[in-house]
């Protein structure tokens, strides 16, 4: 039966890396710190209901708030949100026809023309 709630407790990530060794909640310091990275991020708000959580929820949170660097988030967010132009894409981009020589019609086209191209699955 222990061996079950450990094997529970290690597959819901509330133990410390030394297996089978339940969380313990970080100090106050270690909080602070993790804490200011985040509020420098500008992601405090995963800490809201921090207060609210059980013992091995807040060593489980902070376990996972760690693996995280949030101001890398938020540079690989800005850059798919808001993707830098190249002095290329700075011009307006127009929408062209395609030349006559690209296009072609069964209506107007040879007999051989439009059977090669039933052929060939176009």
């Amino acid at each position: 039966m222990a061996n079950t709630f450990s094997n529970l407790l290690d597959r819901l990530h509330l133990t410390s890396k030394e297996e089978g060794v339940q969380a313990s909640e970080p100090t106050e310091e270690e909080l602070k710190d993790l804490r200011d990275i985040y509020v420098k991020a500008g992601q405090d708000h995963v800490f809201t209901f921090y207060d609210d959580l059980s013992t091995s929820e807040k060593a489980g949170l902070f376990e996972r708030l760690k693996s995280f660097d949030p101001q890398y988030i938020n540079e690989i967010t800005e850059k798919a949100l808001h993707p830098p132009q190249s002095s290329d894409e700075s011009q307006e981009t127009r929408l062209e026809p395609l030349p006559e020589a690209a296009t072609a019609s069964i209506l107007d086209s040879k007999e051989e023309d439009v059977q090669s191209w039933y052929t060939s699955g176009l």
